[in-house]
């Protein structure tokens, strides 16, 4: 099963959008537009599940947010706060979860999610690749 199929399986009734050059319509953002990766389909469709099956409101996300980590600065793929304020500022004193996605093929990355929420408020996080089962952190 291709990466793309693999996305569509385990989001199959909601599909992200794609312009007519083939680049990703971003979900919180729609005058956005992005690469069309395997990763960033995953970010995507997972972004969605977020805010439609658990309730999140697409105030409160932000893609590629950044964590500082001493004196380096990384961007964390998804990264929910507890306000909408919290997030316009990108407050990592008030973050709520980080999500760490990964292309279906990926297996990496659950070290680095462990390095973001300990180097932030965060109350927890999720490492997803669509083709294993998420990895919830807390």
């Amino acid at each position: 099963m291709s990466s793309a199929a693999q996305v569509l399986a385990l989001f199959p009734t909601d599909k992200f959008r794609l312009t007519a050059d083939g680049r990703v319509i971003d979900f919180l953002d729609p005058t956005l537009t992005r690469l069309n990766t395997p990763e960033e389909r995953v970010r995507q469709e997972y972004a969605r599940k977020l805010h439609r099956e658990y309730g999140y409101a697409k105030e409160l996300m932000v893609f590629e947010a950044p964590i500082n980590i001493g004196s380096e600065t990384k961007s964390a793929d998804i990264v929910i706060y507890q306000t909408a304020a919290a997030a316009a500022s990108k407050d990592q004193a008030r973050i709520r979860i980080i999500v760490e996605t990964k292309a279906p093929e990926i297996k990496k990355g659950v070290a680095q999610l462990t390095s973001y929420i300990f180097s932030s408020s965060a109350q927890g996080g999720i490492w997803i690749n669509t083709t294993d089962a998420p990895k919830y952190f807390h």
